[in-house]
């Protein structure tokens, strides 16, 4: 019902559910309403917070005159390791969370995230309406997310602008953000403006994804980066900054994908060219993925649940 509070609506979801109900609360730092509210009950379900966020930069990052940092602070201290559990989105954000000292060495998981399936497959496979994808001999680079300075596709830019000048490639960045106008501007001042689509948000990235050359990520910051997993298991190969901790975790799992130092417009060049010229085989990058199933995530998401109930 729009307009009703959060703490109406899970009342009324646990009426309804009872005491076995596990709350999950996605993308969000500010899980004390659903704590709170699971701890009235008298058949108390299991409460779960999810994230992705790097808490500890998160608060620190905020100015300790700011009355947030505090809230934050009270909150980490008071209402969210109550919770039976967190569930992180890589070994990574486990590990900050786990050195702010508030939650228990048991409290923690981080199960593999669900990032790729049959259903990924069975939209990669659908058509793609784009004249720059009926012509094989010109390669596609490809970046996938917000237009938004943490995402680094100005990098992107100026390196395909440097690969230009030895061989003929072309950028696709999907996506929106206030951003577009700066990127379009920079692709113009480049001379590549010819060169550089952005087709905007697309309800199916993956069957760009699979018919693209090589994905690029060059994120400033990155928690993890599910895009990358999805364009191996498509058979794409990616480059991604070295420096954010996701784009590492997913090499680390899979074994694939290239990680530079994006803000050397040069240095990024050269990785493109490289997967463009030596990636290895689909299949392989396909089989890397595996890592990332969602069937075994949902076996180690269901075994921490089982566990506290």
């Amino acid at each position: 019902m729009a307009g009703e509070s959060v703490q109406r609506l899970l009342h009324r979801y646990l009426d309804t559910q009872g005491g076995a109900s596990v709350l999950m609360p996605f993308r969000t730092t500010d899980f004390s309403a659903v704590i709170r509210v699971a701890r009235r009950r008298h058949a108390r379900p299991a409460v779960f917070l999810a994230t992705g966020t790097f808490i500890r930069e998160r608060i620190e990052g905020q100015s300790r005159l700011a009355p947030r940092y505090w809230k934050a602070r009270w909150r980490l201290y008071r209402d969210w390791p109550r919770a039976d559990g967190l569930l992180a989105v890589s070994p990574e954000v486990a590990e900050d969370w786990r050195a702010t000292g508030y939650f228990r060495a048991d409290q923690i998981h981080a199960p593999t995230p669900p990032v790729v399936g049959p259903d990924l497959d069975t939209a990669a496979r659908q058509p793609l309406d784009h004249p720059w994808f009926d012509d094989a001999t010109i390669p596609i680079v490809l970046g996938v997310g917000r237009l938004h300075r943490q995402k680094g596709f100005d990098r992107l830019v100026t390196a395909v602008a440097r690969l230009r000048e030895r061989r003929n490639v072309r950028l696709v960045l999907l996506g929106q953000g206030d951003e577009e106008a700066r990127l379009r501007a920079q692709a113009e001042a480049l001379g590549i403006a010819d060169h550089v689509d952005f087709p905007g948000f697309v309800d199916n990235p993956w069957n760009w994804m699979r018919w693209a050359d090589v994905l690029v990520a060059p994120s400033r910051t990155e928690t993890f980066g599910f895009a990358l997993g999805e364009c191996l298991y498509v058979g794409t190969p990616f480059v991604a900054d070295a420096g954010p901790p996701g784009p590492r975790s997913i090499q680390r799992a899979t074994g694939c994908g290239v990680l530079v130092d994006t803000s050397d417009a040069d240095t990024l060049a050269k990785a493109i060219e490289r997967e463009l010229d030596e990636a290895p085989p689909a299949e392989v990058l396909h089989r890397s993925a595996l890592a990332f199933d969602s069937e075994r995530s949902a076996r180690e998401y269901l075994a921490i649940v089982d566990g506290q109930q």
